[in-house]
């Protein structure tokens, strides 16, 4: 079962990573909504300006979206982790249920979507797809720790 729900999670991120870069054209839905968050127009999104936009979540997300830790998200960064998202939460409710998952990763097993619903209420929220891309970009499977010193943390299937 961890070895089938591993592999699930090896092709989300195949098929994520792609998408995600795909995501940065200017004209995508994240990139609009980037420019109606970035209210003084510098390029960079604050804390404040986007608690107005999301006012129900947290700094920790704010903080997994800032990447390089400038105290901003730019639009490179907000287009990497909200694109994905954004595709998902067509309601516009902030979280993507199931069913969202499953239109936009058509291949993947519902424990991978279990496994990113780490508060378990059958939905998975910014924060918590925020968490995940950020785990999974520093080599880390969620809710797990680190990898041991030199180890990948995601492993091809032994034969």
């Amino acid at each position: 079962m961890k070895k089938l729900l591993l592999i699930s999670l090896c092709l989300l991120l195949i098929e994520a990573v792609p998408a995600l870069a795909a995501d940065t054209a200017p004209t995508t839905d994240a990139a609009k909504k980037f420019v109606r968050m970035d209210a003084d127009k510098n390029g960079k999104v604050t804390w404040e300006e986007f608690r107005k936009t999301y006012p129900g979540l947290s700094q920790n997300v704010f903080d997994a979206l800032d990447a390089d830790r400038d105290g901003g998200i730019s639009i490179e960064e907000w287009q990497r982790a909200a694109g994905r998202f954004l595709q998902m939460d067509t309601d516009g409710d902030g979280y993507a249920s199931w069913e969202d998952f499953q239109r936009v990763f058509p291949k993947m097993q519902k424990g991978a979507f279990e496994s990113i619903d780490t508060d378990k209420n059958g939905k998975i929220s910014m924060e918590e797809w925020a968490r995940f891309l950020e785990q999974h970009h520093k080599g880390m499977a969620p809710a797990r720790g680190k990898a041991p010193e030199g180890k990948p943390m995601i492993m091809p299937p032994s034969r």
